[in-house]
């Protein structure tokens, strides 16, 4: 059994079909496939366009890297971790049942935006 391409990989722990990421990032779904087999390269723009999709590095995807953030995405992910930990430790202090809640009504919010 073939080890799955970096995007593959990726589009799975997404949740993705190859279609669904195609028609979020501008790609065909034969592409997507030639790309996951290593049939077709990744042109500069969707290494740059799937980079930002799934907030990895241009290495990781490449896989010149195990590393899937540069030092300025890590620094971010910390900076951005810094501002909502008091967000996650009032979430964690919350029972199950209101963390269920409390979720739906985040998806309420983020798709009416």
């Amino acid at each position: 059994m073939k080890e799955k391409s970096r995007v593959e990989q990726l589009r799975d722990n997404a949740g993705l079909t190859q279609t669904e990421l195609a028609d979020m990032v501008g790609m065909t779904q034969q592409t997507v496939s030639r790309v996951e087999n290593n049939i077709h390269a990744l042109s500069a723009d969707y290494l740059i366009i799937l980079s930002k999709f799934f907030n990895v590095s241009a290495d990781y995807l490449l896989e010149i890297s195990d590393q899937k953030h540069n030092d300025e995405q890590r620094y971010q992910i910390t900076k951005n971790m810094e501002k909502y930990l008091p967000l996650l430790e009032n979430y964690q202090k919350l029972n199950e049942m209101h963390q269920e809640i409390l979720m739906e009504v985040l998806k309420v919010f983020v798709e009416k935006m």
